[in-house]
């Protein structure tokens, strides 16, 4: 249990490394745009310091919303200009400052310093003070970042959201005590995870698709939960948890049926035609795909998506594809597939991917640097291991890493491609190394403790 001088000096440091995480973030993403690239690489392969291919179009479409904002006012603003949030954004600092990218550098250090933070807080839930710094530093140092950072994309926001209702359902999930079921440990997760929904809608709205099956998994958390503690504060506390609960998952059910537009396959807009062996197919498939009798419609029609999407990263292959055999023509092999995207998410890129030649120059020079980043993944995820065995009876650390892991399986299983998999895995992954460091740490300063050392 934390005390209010506990939690007061714990918000102090959250503040402190933020700030700090944001003056290293803004450095290095400003040396990297101003100076780095355009020197490393030649002027066919960046436009203004942005390298990767997505930014160089947000940056684009970003100064005509600009130019659009300078003659006709702010009402000419959009969030997503040509279906992009990251141009909308941009647009804003393009308008308000210069148009150039490193405009928008402040924006991206202050959501990465914000993500820092939050995982900082949630690994206090698990470990002291120092240990969890450390940890975190792991998240925040980590050089893949400045590929959102130092450029203009949709993985900072998207990677901020996702943390922000992980802490929120942490809280939420905690153990029943005097500290964790007062008014305030119950309304600041609320608010915190329809802050953090919030932000994930702007970045990449289909998810909130996959935030809602967390609500819902959450709330039979909370009732099993209670059963061993069904008497007193606990019972008010748990009916709470559970109430508000199912208002994140009303949130969550009413941007999804007001926003299906933004999903990533528009099942509605989708021609229909015979199934292979002459079986009825329904008309929201459209290429090889057999229904599953024992699987329901809604649940088929979701793994069809993912199925889809893997067949679209196949169509824009680089040199990192694994596994491009596997299409996925039923939901039973979408399924099948669970074991090795585990294994794929968790573990990639594979050694064979730490050198040579990319599709492009910055992801040469990328892997190299990926190579050792993932070495020293594989030993905090060790880590990780050790230390979720060692506190296997806490709900809090079953909920962390029953949203990592769900993050993780389902873009392994959408993404044959491991550079866009090492973006959109980011804070579920680094979220799990970062406990590994944090535990490392933590058992470190255990052992010099007890040696006197």
């Amino acid at each position: 249990m934390k005390s209010k001088s506990q939690l007061s000096s714990d918000m102090r440091v959250v503040l402190y490394f933020g700030l700090g995480v944001f003056v290293y973030a803004l450095l290095v993403s400003f040396l990297l745009q101003t100076v780095v690239i355009p020197r490393v690489f030649s002027s066919p392969d960046t436009v203004r310091g942005l390298v990767v291919i997505d930014s160089i179009g947000f940056d684009g479409v970003a100064r005509v919303k600009a130019e659009e904002i300078a003659r006709n006012g702010w009402s000419a603003w959009e969030l997503r200009p040509s279906g992009h949030m990251p141009a909308g954004i941009a647009s804003i600092f393009y308008a308000i400052w210069k148009p150039v990218p490193y405009s928008v550098l402040p924006f991206n250090a202050l959501i990465h310093a914000i993500a820092a933070g939050v995982v900082l807080l949630i690994l206090r839930s698990f470990f002291p003070k120092v240990p969890a710094l450390l940890g975190t530093l792991v998240f925040a140092l980590n050089p893949a970042a400045m590929e959102w950072v130092a450029q203009i994309h949709r993985d900072g926001v998207f990677i901020c959201g996702n943390l922000m209702f992980i802490f929120a359902m942490i809280k939420l999930n905690a153990k029943f005590n005097d500290s964790s079921c007062s008014r305030i440990a119950i309304v600041m997760p609320l608010a915190v995870a329809i802050f953090g929904i919030g932000i994930v809608w702007i970045a990449r709205p289909y998810w909130i698709q996959v935030m809602m099956l967390s609500s819902i998994m959450g709330f039979f958390i909370s009732a099993i939960n209670m059963k061993s503690v069904w008497a007193g504060r606990a019972r008010a506390c748990g009916a709470l948890r559970m109430f508000g609960m199912a208002i994140l998952i009303l949130l969550q059910v009413c941007i999804v049926k007001s926003h299906a537009q933004f999903e990533p396959v528009d099942m509605s807009m989708i021609s229909s035609f015979g199934a292979p062996g002459g079986e009825e197919r329904n008309s929201v498939y459209s290429t090889s795909w057999t229904r599953t009798s024992w699987i329901p419609n809604f649940v088929d029609e979701r793994l069809y998506r993912i199925a889809i999407s893997r067949r679209g990263t196949l169509s824009h292959a680089g040199g990192s594809v694994v596994d491009s055999d596997r299409l996925f023509e039923s939901g039973v092999e979408v399924l099948t597939y669970v074991p090795r995207a585990l294994q794929v998410g968790v573990l990639s890129p594979f050694p064979s991917l730490w050198s040579g030649q990319a599709s492009t120059p910055a992801i040469t020079i990328g892997r190299k640097v990926v190579g050792g980043v993932t070495f020293v993944c594989y030993i905090c995820l060790i880590g990780s291991a050790v230390g979720i065995v060692k506190m296997r009876v806490w709900p809090e650390v079953w909920t962390m890493v029953g949203l990592c892991i769900m993050g993780i399986l389902m873009f392994a299983m959408a993404n044959s491609n491991i550079g866009t998999l090492i973006r959109y895995r980011y804070g579920f992954y680094m979220l799990i190394v970062a406990f590994g460091a944090a535990y490392w740490a933590s058992v470190f300063f255990r052992l010099r403790h007890e040696t006197g050392s």
